[in-house]
């Protein structure tokens, strides 16, 4: 694993956010989805965008930005339509078995760590969503298409 790639496990950390495994012990959550996105170059601020689909409540997605309103999430509702849509392309790609992207070069621009979890299961990957191809380019273009919001650049 290349240096960035280690890099997105410790945003997390560094965001004081809860760990995934963690908020699936809440009993009112079906599923959560976390994106990490890490700009190696500098471009953007990292961010880590955590959807979340609870029970009696529309599912929605909290951004938090490295450097932005002192990294407190900043809040978006997302369709049913939306969440199933990203749902199906990662059952479509068979998101649960996929490994890290292979041969990640070491120049990368733009890392995602994708994770999802519900209940006691959990699985994750990075991914390069400029390089990419088959069955990756699938995620990058349903999270593109359909949770926008959660891998949107912000710039200072």
């Amino acid at each position: 694993m290349s240096y960035q790639a280690s890099f997105l496990y410790t945003l997390s950390g560094r965001f004081n956010l809860v760990a995934l495994k963690t908020l699936t012990a809440q009993t009112t959550l079906r599923a959560l989805l976390r994106i990490t996105v890490y700009y190696a170059d500098g471009r953007a601020w990292h961010s880590i965008a955590t959807l979340i689909d609870e029970r009696g409540k529309g599912p929605r997605l909290e951004v938090v930005y490295e450097g932005l309103n002192s990294e407190k999430p900043l809040v978006y509702a997302v369709s049913a339509a939306a969440w199933l849509a990203v749902q199906q392309a990662m059952t479509h790609v068979t998101f649960d078995s996929l490994r890290d992207q292979a041969d990640l070069p070491q120049n990368l621009m733009t890392l995602w760590r994708i994770e999802r979890a519900a209940g006691t299961f959990y699985h994750g990957l990075v991914l390069s969503p400029h390089k990419s191809l088959l069955p990756y380019s699938r995620l990058v273009n349903a999270m593109d298409a359909y949770l926008p919001d959660a891998v949107r650049e912000m710039h200072g």
